[in-house]
């Protein structure tokens, strides 16, 4: 729930100092937004703020970005008070941080899983992927990668990852401002830990295709099925964010034709070994499984990917990671 007085007619909302002054007199304030903090609990706190002459009044826009906040805040402490209610459990098993649904699309076919390659009798190590497939002015925008979460407190700054990703890259941001603003963030918050690697993925219908820009922190790379089973690769590159002096970044580009298939996948699925201590991605295998999804919807393509990396993997070793296939579908959006 929020409440919002563009105009302040009662300046008694939020008390008295020790004069009987109200405090929004002092604050010379006149327009005020109140956001609660709550979970499936009840309320966790309040988030108030106040506009002083000669600023604007806050507006629906400023209610909508506040409530984003309020809302990451209280997943945030949900997650925590989880966690600190069972921390084996969530080192264990860490689970990924991704959207509960995807926006209609009608001119991409776009589906996600999660891949737990994990040695059940291997040292548990906690990685929590993420990722994030929301609107933007102009198309859509994907957010992905992984931190290490070997503490709650790094889940929690995850689940900020991702809603603040969506936040800002919802109102049209580019790629690189995106990235840029949650090192930043990152670095304020709790320099050094964790480190993220993360892509941001830009996609704009244009007729039939779809213009993609990608930009990455510490991504690898992507791969690319095109309509006629070529698989291609995209670059990654760059630093990931929250490690070293500043963000470094990488930026790549593609066009996705009617039928082409872009795959997604956090770093530790492209890391997978087998017995041998080849990687999937390495190995070729990868590419091998996604060029058998020609033709096919994102949900075969990415069940393809998905049992191929399970026999890879027999006897190997892996981790949490989170694998999304982006399918031109050619219907304009």
């Amino acid at each position: 729930t929020s409440t919002l007085r563009a105009t302040l007619d009662d300046v008694d909302g939020l008390g008295f100092d020790s004069r009987d002054v109200p405090y929004l007199t002092l604050l010379r304030a006149h327009s005020l937004l109140s956001v609660a903090i709550a979970d499936s609990d009840g309320t966790l706190g309040v988030i108030t703020a106040v506009r002083a002459q000669p600023r604007p009044p806050f507006s629906l826009t400023d209610q909508a970005a506040l409530e984003e906040i309020g809302d990451l805040l209280g997943m945030s402490l949900r997650r925590h008070r989880r966690s600190v209610a069972d921390p084996a459990g969530l080192i264990r098993a860490p689970a990924p941080f991704v959207p509960l649904s995807l926006p209609v699309t009608p001119a991409l076919d776009v589906a996600w899983g999660h891949h737990d390659s994990a040695d059940a009798g291997a040292t548990p190590i906690a990685i929590a992927p993420f990722f994030d497939y929301y609107d933007t002015p102009g198309g859509w925008g994907i957010v992905l990668g992984s931190a290490e979460g070997y503490n709650p407190d790094h889940q929690a700054y995850v689940a900020m990852i991702r809603q603040w990703a969506r936040l800002v890259g919802s109102n049209g941001q580019l790629c690189s401002d995106v990235l840029a603003q949650l090192d930043a963030a990152l670095r304020r918050l709790h320099r050094g830990q964790p480190e993220v690697s993360a892509v941001v993925v830009d996609l704009r219908p244009k007729q039939d295709t779809v213009r993609v820009r990608l930009c990455s922190a510490g991504h690898r790379t992507s791969l690319v099925l095109r309509a006629d089973g070529r698989v291609q690769r995209t670059d990654g590159g760059g630093k990931p964010l929250n490690d070293g002096p500043g963000p470094q970044l990488h930026e790549d580009a593609e066009l996705l034709a009617p039928g082409d298939t872009l795959l997604l996948y956090s770093n530790e699925f492209a890391e997978i070994t087998n017995v041998q201590g080849d990687t999937l991605l390495g190995s070729g295998e990868l590419a091998a499984a996604l060029a058998r999804g020609a033709g096919r919807s994102a949900r075969a393509v990415l069940d393809g990917v998905h049992a191929a990396a399970t026999a890879f993997t027999a006897g190997g070793s892996g981790g949490n990671s989170v694998v999304v296939a982006v399918r031109c579908t050619g219907r304009p959006r």
